[in-house]
């Protein structure tokens, strides 16, 4: 399979990363632009620089993958995690994955795709408010 195909073919749409995750299942989401984010042939790759707690453990990796000026056109790959590299000086981590596969596009924005604002990540299910009772 070729892990790096064009979006433009036949791909599946989604609308949000639910779509992508079995019942029960965690996720880190980022939003990247794809600078620090390696895809290898063999399906592992890297992606680095980010803030994450490296302690926490989650089942699959979330790309939301921007291209450049095809703001409808984002890509989507899962991925999972195989390590944290870090922290480096600025105390961010590099992620090293397997299996990462592109798995289809989104035309919706990064907000609505994972439930967040400007954070270019985000964990899955977010966490709830405790409230006091």
């Amino acid at each position: 399979m070729n892990r790096m195909a064009p979006a433009s073919l036949v791909m599946p749409g989604f609308k949000h990363i639910t779509e992508l995750l079995q019942p029960g299942q965690t996720a880190l989401c980022i939003f990247t632009r794809g600078e620090r984010l390696h895809i290898g042939q063999d399906g592992h790759g890297s992606t680095g620089h980010w803030v994450i707690d490296p302690a926490k453990q989650v089942d699959v990796v979330v790309f939301y993958h921007r291209q450049p000026g095809e703001a409808a056109d984002n890509q989507i790959y899962t991925a999972h995690p195989d390590g944290v590299q870090g922290p480096d000086d600025e105390e961010r981590f590099t992620l090293a994955l397997v299996d990462l596969t592109l798995r289809g596009t989104t035309e919706s924005n990064w907000r609505s795709f994972c439930g967040t604002w400007t954070n270019p990540i985000r964990y899955w299910p977010p966490r709830t408010k405790a409230t006091n009772t």
